[in-house]
């Protein structure tokens, strides 16, 4: 029941706001990996971008901290 309330709310958030706040999160991250002070910052808003695709469900851990049997999908 959980999974299926995450995923209608998943799709509510894609087509509400998600695909815009992506949308802005990419041209951002492309902006501010024009200079060498920024390009951290761009990685992480080409991150974001993922996350705003689908919020729920989705927990930020740091490397290295990832509970057993947890699979990475994104590393940098």
């Amino acid at each position: 029941m959980l999974s299926l309330v995450k995923t209608i709310g998943n799709i509510l958030c894609f087509v509400l706001a998600g695909l815009w706040i992506a949308i802005e999160h990419v041209i951002a991250g492309v902006l501010l990996c024009c200079t060498i002070i920024g390009l951290p910052f761009g990685v992480v808003s080409f991150r974001m971008a993922g996350l705003a695709l689908a919020p729920l469900g989705i927990d930020i851990v740091k490397k290295g901290h990832e509970p057993a049997g947890a699979t990475v999908v994104v590393t940098a």
